[in-house]
């Protein structure tokens, strides 16, 4: 019989929002002597699956709860120094700050040491304290060529007791040789009220009608969340429902700004492409809000659309013109997002999609 999946007070995933999915999964695995050691943690950014792998290295490390139970005291020789951050046997690789990729030396050292430090070769040393090393891969989809290559032996042949676990916010950015060795484990975004409440559990939002608000337009993220709190986000999305309701709304003129604030925001994760993709986000939301007053007008008195009702009224598009012109504007707004996703320069890319956004808005 498989563990029961309630969550107790005591339990240490009692800190953890939603996931019970692949707890279950991995409960069940663990139960049926089916635990791989190379798992793939996939879902969108910000929604928990770093919080939820350190927990489950937490439990395999844990001395005093059998594995199968997947829980862990907090008291024990391996629950001590893990929580400490001193825990012999764990492996952290991540991105180092303002770094777009995960580089070979955080896998087989650099030159000096090529071989003799990083991951792999950490991971075949025998563990310290127990019977296993744990390895955990953040940002795994932002590995080169030259990374996943220099991990790919380690996964084909892993050393005994080693687990790797792999996290990415887009599979498709792994190389197949990588995700065709590793276990899949999918993790959805939070509901809502689940991200509501993280919000207010670590004070971010200061009501529960902010943190409501917050919640339903982040798609499930913490990271988005807190990004979109960023003052100067807030500032950034009035500025651009500004230029809709303008009438000699100019592209070249609002790229340049854009680009201005998002050079002058101190919020980690917040570079002008992550910026740059917010703005897209922010005209996608006020467009389709012009579009919901009109198929709705009691919203109009809602105070968080007011802004959008004084330029609706005055629109001469009407019904179902208006979701044609809303369609058109969202083609070069959705272009202009997956060219700020490649490499593409955040000024030429906002220049190029903003100009052909105003040209089609003119006719409202």
């Amino acid at each position: 019989m498989l563990p029961r999946m309630s969550r107790r007070a005591d339990s240490v995933w009692s800190s953890l929002k939603g996931h019970e999915e692949p707890l279950r999964q991995l409960r069940e695995a663990l139960s049926r002597g089916r635990f791989s050691q190379s798992y793939l943690f996939v879902g969108s950014a910000g929604i928990g699956k770093r919080r939820f792998a350190t927990l489950l290295a937490q439990c395999l490390f844990c001395r005093a709860i059998p594995d199968e139970e997947l829980e862990a005291c907090g008291e024990c020789s391996g629950c001590r120094p893990f929580l400490a951050g001193s825990h012999p046997d764990f492996l952290l690789v991540e991105r180092e700050s303002g770094k777009r990729e995960l580089t070979i030396d955080k896998f087989i050292g650099d030159k000096e040491e090529r071989g003799r430090a990083g991951l792999c070769h950490d991971l075949s040393l025998r563990p310290s304290a127990g019977d296993r090393k744990i390895a955990v891969i953040d940002d795994a989809d932002s590995m080169n060529d030259e990374s996943a290559n220099a991990l790919l032996k380690t996964l084909e042949e892993p050393p005994p007791g080693a687990v790797l676990i792999l996290i990415a916010a887009a599979a498709d950015k792994l190389l197949p040789t990588i995700r065709s060795r590793c276990q899949e484990v999918r993790f959805s975004p939070l509901s809502e009220t689940q991200l509501a409440g993280l919000l207010l559990d670590q004070n971010l939002v200061e009501s529960d009608e902010e943190a409501r608000r917050v919640a339903a337009v982040s798609g499930g993220s913490l990271v988005m969340a807190a990004q979109l709190i960023d003052p100067q986000m807030r500032e950034l999305r009035q500025i651009l429902r500004n230029w809709l309701r303008s009438s000699t709304a100019g592209g070249i003129d609002l790229a340049k700004k854009i680009v201005e604030l998002a050079d002058q925001v101190q919020t980690p994760g917040l570079d002008q492409r992550a910026v740059a993709r917010w703005s897209v986000r922010f005209l996608v939301e006020a467009i389709n809000d012009w579009v919901r007053l009109d198929c709705q007008p009691r919203l109009a008195g809602d105070s968080s659309l007011a802004d959008v009702a004084s330029w609706t009224q005055t629109s001469t598009v009407q019904g179902p013109d208006r979701i044609d012109l809303a369609t058109d504007c969202l083609e070069p707004l959705l272009a202009l997002d997956a060219s700020l996703e490649q490499n593409v320069p955040v000024p030429l890319a906002l220049e190029a999609g903003l100009c052909e956004v105003a040209r089609l808005w003119q006719r409202r």
